[in-house]
Formats: structure tokens, C-alpha cells, sequence
């Protein structure tokens, strides 16, 4: 029997939407978590998610993941990350996501996810996984 190897990609595309309804102006929402492109779980330094007037109180941007760090690494197969409330001016932390926990977003064999999410509420609203690898 030939045994498999497991896929290994370079990156994934991670595009996250959430309902934010408790930002005030001059605040924004931040993702934040376990990987560099989320900042390492400082907020100033996480992904920083957009709005309009139009569509608020939706928030959303996307970032691209590196899963393999470095060659004596193993490939990432799970990320986790939180949101948070953060003020524009300083990037000072204002809220945090309150429940206990993170969310955790599994790598499966794609190259790009979409996420939608409620501020505070755990579970995903939805994730969609795109582009299947071989």
C-alpha cells in the first residue's frame, strides 16, 4: 500500500466578517490570535477589520496565513483567535470578546475561508472553505 503524504500549502486566505453592534466612533474591531498575521494575541497588533456607515454594524477584512513558518516547524493545522473592540487613536484594548475560551478555525485542505461571526457569540455564524486541494 502507498501511504499518503498530507498536503502542505503555503498559505491560506482568511477572510473574517462579524457583527460588531457596541463600537463607538473612534473604535474599530480587531482580529486577533495565534499566528503573526493575527498579531500573537496583542490587539493593536491584530487584523484590523473595516466598516461603513452603510454596512455597519458589520465589520470585515482578510489576511493571508502562512502555515508553514519556517522548516523546523510543523505546519499549522489549527488557528485561534479572538475579537476585540480597540480604540483607533492609540490602539488601546477596550473590549474583549467575554466568553471563556477561543475560537479555533481548523486548516483543512483548502486555500481560502470565509468566516462569519457575532461579537461575543462563540460559535461561527458560518465558514465556507474554498478552492479544495488535491
Amino acid at each position: 500500500l502507498r501511504q499518503l503524504q498530507p498536503v502542505q500549502h503555503q498559505s491560506l486566505l482568511v477572510e473574517f466578517k462579524v457583527q460588531c453592534t457596541i463600537t463607538k466612533p473612534g473604535e474599530t474591531v480587531r482580529v486577533t490570535g495565534s499566528c503573526t498575521e493575527l498579531g500573537n494575541w496583542i490587539p493593536k497588533d491584530g487584523l484590523n477589520l473595516e466598516t461603513t456607515p452603510a454596512q455597519f454594524p458589520l465589520w470585515e477584512g482578510s489576511t493571508l496565513i502562512k502555515l508553514q513558518q519556517d522548516e523546523r516547524r510543523p505546519q499549522v493545522t489549527q488557528i485561534e483567535y479572538k475579537y476585540a473592540i480597540v480604540r483607533e487613536s492609540d490602539g488601546q484594548t477596550k473590549q474583549w470578546e467575554t466568553f471563556t475560551g477561543n475560537r479555533v478555525l481548523h486548516i483543512l485542505r483548502v486555500k481560502q475561508a470565509k468566516i462569519e461571526d457575532s461579537f461575543d457569540e462563540k460559535y461561527h455564524d458560518r465558514v465556507e472553505f474554498f478552492q479544495w486541494m488535491p
